[in-house]
Formats: structure tokens, sequence, C-alpha cells
């Protein structure tokens, strides 16, 4: 593989004289591809400053990335000769496909070749190769000290559906400040006071010379920018490319999409089961009718990815109550207080009017507007076997939270999909042993419900916290302090159930260790 790349300083480690050869080693340690070493197109000419050059090559390279749930930036680069979009994975998170807007010519449904969630790193593409387009080398070890000038690019508080003839990309100058690395995650980010807002992940961190030298992916209240490393990009990049990045949703964006569905049975194996359907937003207003069974075992909830609540079941709306009713009687409501109160405050009469009868739900669906379906099963954790036909195709976009087994002593990555929220860890215990579980995140606050035997798993996945759930969520101090601890003593024997919540609405790993005390 040839990833067209610029070689800095004198100590580039290489397994060649130049690093074009190939044998160089990535952030991770392991092999870098052969590097095809260009002249840099950011690079100012002539009598021309850094910001006349950057806003010359973000207008050919920078791109702005449209989701159905929103926007971001994209930088064009070079992977074995084609031309790729360098993203965010949370930009491109859950979709298979995104449109992208490049000096002005739209480019409907690229497809995303792959994620890595630890280093929030995307790549989508390839571009046509009759589209002439001028890629970005990355710098393969960037010289990036404190005191640098510092300038992202990129395209902030951009609406939802701009004109493709009115996007420029923005740029904007601050100080590189520091270098933070998260060292259980062997990331390493440069901190800068360049601003940015929603829109600009995804987008380019160039120094002072126009080198591209990391892509900015977060923010920390306003105070301060942070971009993941340009060596950190070329591995997740080499990973992406071999097949290596994690796997995530990748709905279909098109309500035409082949593989969409209008029919589906299967078995919900027990309460954790919970599902999700998704239908993509269509150009039109549509009546959605949902014909389903068994009724009486199942609550259904439609609605859009924004909390509007479009249907409820009568199941599902009894199966709300239920939850609400215990979070309210439960010993411990921090995590929701403020917001408990009568849940027709947030379903609607009319989302309650939509059960034609027992099995049958109808509703109107606005255009351009993106609906999840959420099948509840409601049989006290024995299997249902479920069917469901719908008049608008479909997708199953989640079926119930990851599960993972974990012993004493060990350890485990674990992926925590952004449209369940949550991973369960089970650990099984003796009466009165104690162990420890800790939980971090490379890039989201993260929190643990503790689920004794017998206690409502389904309440711990939903977040709500009833009796038997314990919530641990009181870490979250910043970026590369995204980690919680739980310790407990098994009162009684039985397998006990970590719940792994995120919440910053993206799919991310999460770290689990379990030891002994």
């Amino acid at each position: 593989m040839l990833i067209v790349l610029i070689l800095t300083g004198t100590a580039c480690r290489t397994g060649g004289d130049n690093g074009s050869n190939g044998g160089s080693e990535g952030a991770d340690g392991g092999d870098r591809p052969p590097a095809a070493v260009v002249t840099n197109p950011c690079e100012p000419t002539g009598e021309e400053s850094i910001a006349k050059a950057l806003v010359r090559c973000g207008d050919a390279a920078v791109a702005y990335v449209s989701t159905p749930s929103g926007g971001g930036t994209g930088v064009v680069i070079e992977v074995d000769g084609g031309r790729y979009l360098l993203t965010n994975a949370h930009v491109v998170d859950p979709y298979a496909n995104v449109d992208v807007v490049l000096a002005g010519t739209t480019f409907d449904a690229l497809p995303v070749v792959g994620i890595d969630v630890v280093s929030d790193v995307a790549l989508v593409g390839p571009f046509d190769e009759d589209v002439d387009l001028q890629p970005i080398p990355l710098v393969a070890q960037p010289e990036f000290e404190r005191g640098d000038d510092a300038y992202v690019v990129g395209y902030p508080g951009e609406l939802y559906e701009p004109e493709p003839e009115d996007l420029e990309p923005n740029i904007a100058r601050g100080i590189m400040g520091r270098t933070r690395h998260d060292k259980e995650f062997e990331l390493t980010y440069f901190q800068s006071d360049a601003s940015i807002a929603a829109g600009q992940s995804g987008g380019g961190l160039f120094d002072h010379a126009g080198n591209l030298v990391g892509i900015t992916s977060m923010s920390w209240a306003d105070e301060y920018t942070l971009a993941v490393s340009s060596e950190n990009v070329l591995a997740s990049v080499v990973a992406i490319v071999a097949g290596e990045g994690h796997e995530y949703a990748r709905l279909a964006s098109d309500p035409e999409d082949p593989k969409l569905l209008t029919t589906t049975d299967m078995v919900l194996s027990d309460e954790f089961a919970v599902t999700a359907l998704y239908v993509p937003p269509a150009d039109s207003e549509r009546t959605v009718e949902l014909r389903f069974s068994p009724a009486e075992l199942i609550g259904l909830t439609a609605a859009s990815t924004v909390g509007d609540v479009f249907a409820v079941s009568s199941t599902g709306y009894g199966l709300l109550q239920e939850q609400l009713n215990r979070q309210l009687a439960a010993s411990s409501t921090e995590l929701t207080d403020g917001m408990l109160g009568d849940l027709d405050d947030w379903v609607p009469a009319e989302a309650r009017e939509t059960e034609i009868e027992a099995g049958l739900i109808r509703f109107e669906l606005p255009a351009d507007t993106e609906v999840s379906i959420e099948i509840a099963p409601m049989n006290d954790g024995e299997p249902v076997d479920f069917s469901l036909t719908s008049s608008v195709p479909f997708q199953v976009s989640s079926f119930g939270p990851g599960r993972t087994t974990v012993n004493a002593g060990d350890e485990a990555d674990v992926l925590v999909d952004h449209l369940v929220g949550a991973h369960v860890i089970e650990v099984e215990l003796d009466e009165g042993e104690e162990v420890t579980v800790n939980v971090a995140s490379p890039a989201d606050d993260v929190a643990i419900v503790v689920v004794e035997p017998g206690a409502s798993a389904l309440d711990a996945v939903s977040y709500v916290i009833s009796d038997g759930l314990t919530l641990i969520d009181d870490n979250f101090e910043g970026p590369m302090e995204n980690d919680e601890l739980a310790t407990i003593t098994a009162t009684t024997a039985g397998v006990y159930r970590f719940v792994v919540h995120t919440f910053a609405g993206l799919t991310t790993l999460a770290r689990v260790a379990v030891s002994a005390t």
C-alpha cells in the first residue's frame, strides 16, 4: 500500500534511506507502508502568506461532509494512487455512505471504507479517477512544538443543507499550546486555542509551513481544540485499508437502498434483546404502517433521532410508565433529577393515538426525517418469536447491546455502539467475592450501572436506576479522563452485570479490566 505523505525532521524512523521505500514504523510500532514523498500543495509560494496558501489549498482539498444527522469536514488524501477523504469516525457514524461537497461540486453517496474508533478516524471514497483533485500529504512524524502557529481549516457552524456554491472552508489561527498523550490508548493530541465549532470535526490542523500535522476531533468547554496527530492518523488509515477497522452499524441513507427490508422475523432471546429498526429519510412525507406480533409481548416506540416520538404502542407506553415509576420509587435518582415527571410531557397525545388495533401502528413521517423503531420484549426474559411488516423499507440497526463475559484478572476491549449506547459486561462471582471493574474510553465519557442478580437488566440498559442497580458516574474531568471504577462485594452468588454507558453519541471502544481485590 502506498500513502502520499511528508517526512519531516532528521530522525524519521525508516527502514531505507529516506522512508520512501517502506519499513518505517507507525505510531503503534508496526510497519508503515511505502510512502510517496511529494511537494506539499499547501506550502506558501513566492510572497504568499501561510493563511492565503491554506485558503487556496483548502478550497481545493478540504471538503464538507453531510449525513442525515449533521455535517463535518474532510481532507483529501492519496492512498494507493486513489483519492480518498479523511475525516472523523464520529462524522460518518453510523452511516454507510456520506455526501461530500468539494470546490462547489457535490459527490453523492461516497462509501465509507472504514473507521477507527480509538483515533476517531474514518476513510471515505474513493473518488472517481477522472475527478481532478490535489491530495494533501500527511506528515509522517510531525515536528509541532509549543508556541508554534496552528491553523485549522474546516466548516464550523454550517447549516444542515447549505448550497454547494456557498460553501467555503473557514481558516482559524491559534497557538499550539501543548501535546497531550493518552497513554492508555497510545494516542497523541495537539492542543491549540484555534477556535472551532460543530462542523469542524474531521478538518485539518496545519503548522506554520502548511504541513498537515493532525485531524481536528474535539474541543473542550470552548477553551481549546484537540487534533489527533498525523502519525496516529496514518496508522489508522493503514489499519482501515487493511480491513482492520472497527465494525459499526453502516446504516443506509438512501430509502431505496436494496439492502433495506420490509419484513423481518427474529427471536428476542431475553430482556437484553432490545432491538432497533432504522428508517432512512425520504424527500417526501410518508405514511408508515407497522404490523407486528405478538403485540401483547412487545413494546414498540418510534422516534426521530433527535427524540421526537411519533408513535407508541399501548404496551410500549405501559413499559415506559413502569420504568418511570420504578425510577421514582428507587433510592437513587440522581441521574435524572429534574427530568422525571409526567410521561405525557415527552410522549405527545398524537403518538399515543397511532395504535389502530393491537399489533397495528400507523403514523405520518415528515419529509427528510429518519426514524428509529425500538422493539422491547416484555416476557420476563423468556424468548419471544417476533415478526414485523412495514409499509416503508427499514434496516435492523441494532440487536440489543453487546455482551461480553470477563473473569477476574482479565481485560477486554469492547465496542459500544452509539445506537444502543451500552455494552453489558458479565462477571460470575461467589458470595463474598470482591472485584474492581475499571472502564476506560479514548473519546467518550463513560458510566457503569452495576446490576445485581435478579435486578432489572432492561432498566440498566435503558439507563433507569431502579432497585438493585447502582450508578457509577463521577469521573469526567476532561479529555484523557474518561474512566470509571466500580468495586463491589457480591452479596449473593451469581452473575453480576456491569452495563457500560457512553454519552457523546458516537461508537467508541471501552477497555474493561476486572481485578480481584
